[in-house]
């Protein structure tokens, strides 16, 4: 059977001391911050451990269609975002096809082929404050549950 993911939310909320959502809206609210903070939370991460800082952050996939979440992963990380294209299988497998027919000769070709026929989307990061504050707190509640919270 299928998690009612409402009422997990809820539950890990009350769990922590914090405010349960009480409507749908504020339960997407809580999942879309979350998914924006986790970004950050794995991109500070990734450029610990590679040594390596990242300036623009490239979101393909379905879910870029959510141009609030597009802008929140910017906000959270302090990031510019470039979002698209959606389809992202279907044009690499094409650009694959392509470079295999020599009718492009490298990926980096495709890259700028796929860039130029695609939609793509870009954001700035703003609201820095409140999002430095959500995360300090995220990162809180996350490591709380390392300890069996």
């Amino acid at each position: 059977p299928q998690a009612d993911m409402p009422a997990l939310i809820a539950e890990y909320c009350s769990k922590t001391g914090q405010r349960q959502p009480s409507t749908i809206g504020e339960t997407a609210r809580c999942v879309y911050e979350s998914l924006a903070l986790k970004f950050r939370y794995y991109l500070e991460l990734l450029e610990k451990f590679s040594g390596q800082r990242y300036d623009l952050l490239h979101l393909v996939g379905g879910g870029i269609q959510n141009r609030l979440l597009c802008q929140w992963v910017a906000d959270s990380t302090g990031k510019d975002v470039a979002a698209g294209p959606t389809e992202t299988t279907a044009v690499g497998n094409l650009l694959m096809q392509l470079k295999a027919d020599g009718e492009i000769k490298d990926v980096a070709e495709g890259r700028r082929l796929s860039r130029a026929s695609s939609e793509v989307l870009e954001y700035s990061p703003a609201d820095k404050a409140r999002w430095d504050e959500a995360y300090e707190k995220f990162t809180r509640l996350i490591s709380q549950q390392g300890k069996g919270a």
